[in-house]
């Protein structure tokens, strides 16, 4: 992750505990599964995995992302790319407006 990515993820980590969504940063190392979300979040119960990146490499995501991408949601759970706080926010409140329809 680049350090601009670097920022937009503490950005995107701090609206979204303002919304009261638990999340965290992963940090890849050795030991760290290949291809995990930037930042999982919990929101609402349901397992989030935000990838962060500029809206010019949107769609640069490595074999290994899609992968694991698409074993979240498997799962049952979300895994997309975020640009912007206000794009992780959209996200959430789109989970909770779901959940109130059902």
């Amino acid at each position: 992750m680049t350090q601009r990515e670097s920022r937009l993820s503490q950005k995107i980590m701090t609206a979204l505990r303002e919304k009261g969504v638990f999340c965290f940063k992963v940090h890849g190392s050795a030991n760290m599964m290949a291809g995990l979300p930037d930042i999982i979040a919990c929101v609402d119960g349901l397992f989030v995995g935000f990838e962060v990146k500029h809206e010019e490499t949107r769609h640069d995501l490595s074999p290994r992302q899609v992968f694991v991408h698409n074993q979240i949601l498997r799962a049952k759970g979300r895994a997309l790319v975020v640009c912007s706080p206000a794009e992780a926010i959209s996200v959430v409140e789109g989970i909770r407006a779901a959940a109130k329809r059902r």
